[in-house]
């Protein structure tokens, strides 16, 4: 529909892995839009408890943590070595 989308951003998750998911984040990829999402919001290392799309890390894709006021992760970010890629403020923005 002439319509140019290069990426999504994704600000949502689940603790459930799904198939169906995972193949459509992969076709957006074989499209070259790059697929943006959240890190997760329950402070917990995603090597530990998966969060979902974030765990699933296709090449694709571009995983973001939360950072507070000073830069820190913030309490409630989800964090990993391996699946995290960058963090951006997301504590008490201005509006």
């Amino acid at each position: 529909n002439g319509v140019n989308v290069v990426v999504t951003n994704n600000s949502w998750g689940s603790h459930e892995p799904s198939r169906l998911l995972r193949d459509a984040i992969a076709a957006e990829g074989a499209r070259d839009i790059l697929f943006v999402s959240s890190a997760g919001n329950d402070g917990r290392s995603l090597d530990v408890v998966p969060t979902f799309p974030a765990a699933d890390h296709l090449d694709n894709m571009i995983v973001v943590a939360a950072l507070d006021r000073s830069g820190r992760l913030a309490s409630f970010s989800n964090y990993s070595t391996g699946l995290v890629d960058i963090a951006a403020p997301g504590v008490a923005l201005p509006s």
